[in-house]
């Protein structure tokens, strides 16, 4: 994203309540108000915490601060240390900023992979904190990508692409007008490169990708292997498994669907992994944790019954539990979790938002990047043991103490069919002058929802907006991820089946409260959140204005011309090529046939 054009377009939507606008966006980034509200600039200029990285002992540990550098119009990650105690400590300063980054198990090296001018490519380095020196380790002809220490911090691993065939290349640019998305001829491998010597191991080989890997204590390596690289073919990856690197690996899984996040338990007997799936294959659902027995072949769902959806797996040091993200809704959060009874409990139970998190596996801690109302994301340990949160930051909401900043408050409803919706509504600064304007913002998605951080998510603007006069209406509408698998089946063979009621229901809910002006009424969304909009645009002329970014109106077009089919294959349960299913499943579906209804400015 590109701050000017962001800023740009959070001005552009000027308030329609009368009265004098508040917090007005300057007319350049070197205009910056000096008023306690937010406005574009001010709000894009925050620095917030990215990344997090901790070493298994917990005694090195980093984050990304992301600002906004207004002369190049970019944003700009830098990695920064954390002290003993807590706290912002160092800068590390590097020529170029890395793709991912990760501590050695004693926590005086970091590993990271970012651009070497020499080669043109991108190499794996490692900066020794203590000495403050910077060494290029590999030498591979290709980019190397997503480095990860050994156990015993001898090796680092990580996978590069196959050298590209020159010929191939050639007669490609001779038939291909545009080359096919996300669409890699050169298959991925793993590799791994002794930090001693700099010599480097290939692990992998041959006809097909490796998507994703693992590395257990043990020693014992997991792969993930697709046919090529390209998002369908992820999709249908497996898992196969070596002993120890070096070993052939085992095919372990023959599901046919996408193992997502899949690792292997320290002394590399089980195995983990989450996805969109019964034991029976893919199916249309929430994500759920499945363990994975090497030994006898078994394979179980802990989380079937669960209302929550996994998001993130990490196992504990002794193997038998696992730190488990989770989407609650309008909330998540990370779990403790057995691993063989599935019984868990939750180590932080605050009204937040993981950013990022990290395991500490010897200390028996993890760590996570939490942002809410009034943080835009601070660094937390979270003991494992049952202790107290500890929290090691407050840039996250320092950053906030010069501005004034809207309340956030949780809203539900009943749908036209008595289903119990959440939301969150944001009022205007100046709530003096009755019933605000109220911009109404379907999430994306749709397998997403809104959460407590929501109010100061970039993409949502919600203090510029209230600092100009509106409300702001967030709708975590059937579809959406943390609600049960009925929740988001709600979606399911149906796209508009009833997730717009529950957007038009919540609205209904706030005119109805005295909260919103039903003739100053704006919706918008991107994604999943402009499909919602442009369904409701062909519903209803009671919005003033709309924004509709990515928004599909023909599912056929949108399937047979996307960049990967599996998920919306899962959705609909069907191709748009398989005889009478263009009429009888995806035609319905769609809006093309409906814009003449559309008078709202969009």
């Amino acid at each position: 994203m590109i701050p000017t054009l962001i800023a740009a377009a959070i001005s552009a939507l000027a308030p329609v309540a009368d009265g004098d606008r508040q917090g007005a966006a300057p007319s350049s980034p070197q205009a910056t108000s000096t008023a306690a509200a937010f406005d574009p600039v001010s709000f894009l200029s925050l620095e917030r915490l990215n990344d997090l990285a901790v070493s298994r002992n917990g005694a090195a540990r980093a984050v990304t601060i992301r600002s906004t550098d207004w002369e190049e119009d970019e944003y700009v990650e830098t990695i920064t240390l954390l002290g003993s105690h807590g706290g912002l400590a160092q800068r590390l300063e590097l020529p170029s900023e890395p793709d991912s980054f990760a501590w050695s198990p004693s926590g005086d090296l970091l590993a990271l992979d970012m651009d070497d001018d020499e080669s043109d490519t991108e190499q794996v380095f490692i900066k020794d904190i203590r000495q403050d020196t910077l060494t290029r380790l590999t030498a591979h002809p290709e980019d190397v990508g997503s480095v990860r220490w050994g156990p015993h911090g001898r090796w680092i691993y990580y996978l590069a692409e196959d050298a590209a065939d020159t010929i191939e290349t050639a007669q490609r640019r001779l038939t291909h007008i545009v080359e096919p998305y996300d669409k890699d001829f050169e298959h991925r491998h793993l590799w791994r490169v002794s930090v001693e010597t700099g010599e480097s191991q290939r692990l992998t080989g041959g006809r097909f990708s490796v998507v994703a890997y693992d590395v257990a204590h043990s020693g014992a390596v997991m792969i993930r292997r697709a046919s090529a690289r390209n998002l369908d073919a992820r999709a249908r990856s497996e898992v196969w498994v070596a002993n120890h690197a070096g070993a052939s690996f085992v095919r372990v899984t023959r599901n046919n669907y996408s193992e997502n996040g899949a690792q292997i338990s320290p002394d590399g007997r089980r195995l983990a992994w989450r996805a969109r799936a019964t034991l029976e294959g893919a199916a249309y659902g929430q994500e759920k944790l499945f363990i994975h027995d090497l030994d006898t072949g078994r394979t179980q769902i802990l989380t079937e019954d669960a209302v929550f959806e996994v998001d993130g797996l990490a196992w504990t040091a002794d193997g038998r539990s696992l730190v488990l993200e989770v989407n609650a809704g309008l909330r998540s959060t990370l779990v403790l979790m057995n691993a063989d009874t599935g019984r868990h409990r939750e180590l932080s139970i605050a009204d937040h938002r993981v950013l990022d998190w990290a395991l500490a596996a010897d200390e028996n801690a993890a760590y996570a990047i939490l942002a809410d109302t009034e943080s835009l994301g601070d660094v937390w340990r979270l003991p494992l043991d049952g202790g107290d949160p500890e929290r090691l930051t407050h840039a996250g909401s320092n950053a906030l103490t010069d501005h004034l900043l809207p309340t956030q408050e949780t809203i539900r409803w009943r749908s036209v069919d008595g289903q119990e919706i959440d939301g969150l509504y944001i009022p205007p600064l100046n709530t003096s002058a009755g019933p605000a304007p109220l911009v109404v913002f379907p999430h994306g998605g749709p397998r997403s929802s809104d959460q407590f951080d929501s109010l100061l998510r970039e993409s949502k603007f919600a203090p510029v907006l209230s600092a100009n006069g509106y409300g702001v209406f967030f709708i975590n509408y059937r579809g959406g991820a943390g609600y049960g698998d009925a929740f988001m089946r709600g979606m399911h063979r149906e796209y508009f089946r009833i997730a717009h009621h529950d957007v038009l229901t919540g609205v209904d809910a706030l005119v109805e409260q005295g909260r919103a002006d039903p003739d100053q009424l704006v919706i918008m969304g991107w994604s999943a959140g402009g499909h919602m909009t442009n369904k409701i645009l062909t519903e209803t002329d009671r919005f003033a204005a709309a924004l509709s970014g990515a928004g599909v109106v023909d599912f056929a077009a949108h399937h047979l011309t996307s960049d990967t089919r599996s998920t919306r294959r899962l959705m609909f349960d069907a191709d748009v090529w398989q005889e009478g299913v263009l009429e009888r499943v995806f035609h319905p579906q769609s809006l093309i046939g409906d814009l003449h209804r559309v008078s709202t400015p969009t």
